[in-house]
């Protein structure tokens, strides 16, 4: 996975990161922490546990299934995304987005989508290599 971030870095095209499970174990945290320390994350999209959780708050979760963090979701996400530098989108009852609004689409399935056009013209441009 670092790998192909990296890779993606060089590239140009932005990374969304979603750490599944994150704060469920030991290797699940790590292994995102290791990420987030080594490639240029452009989003982090997870529950809210899982953002808690990188953000180095309290968070209650249960395999997967995020069981509750205190506070709500929009403050989690600003505070998420000041402490890992790059836009969080938490996920939820109701979703919320730091640092930026996103136009009126699903967030889990277009957010890809919606940074990927809010990139620089320059930086959406495949390399031949990449066709």
């Amino acid at each position: 996975m670092i790998l192909a971030g990296r890779a993606a870095n060089v590239a140009g095209v932005p990374v969304v990161l979603d750490p599944v499970g994150v704060g469920s174990t030991v290797l699940r945290t790590d292994s995102a922490r290791l990420i987030l320390g080594q490639v240029s994350v452009a989003i982090v999209r997870g529950n809210a546990a899982e953002a808690a959780t990188l953000a180095g708050q309290s968070a209650d979760i249960r395999g997967v299934e995020s069981m509750g963090t205190t506070g709500d979701l929009g403050t989690l996400a600003g505070t998420a995304a000041r402490v890992l530098g790059c836009i969080v989108a938490v996920t939820g009852p109701v979703d919320a987005v730091s640092d930026v609004t996103p136009p009126p689409c699903a967030l889990p399935t277009d957010i890809r989508c919606w940074r990927r056009s809010a990139a620089p013209a320059a930086s959406r441009r495949r390399s031949p290599a990449a066709s």
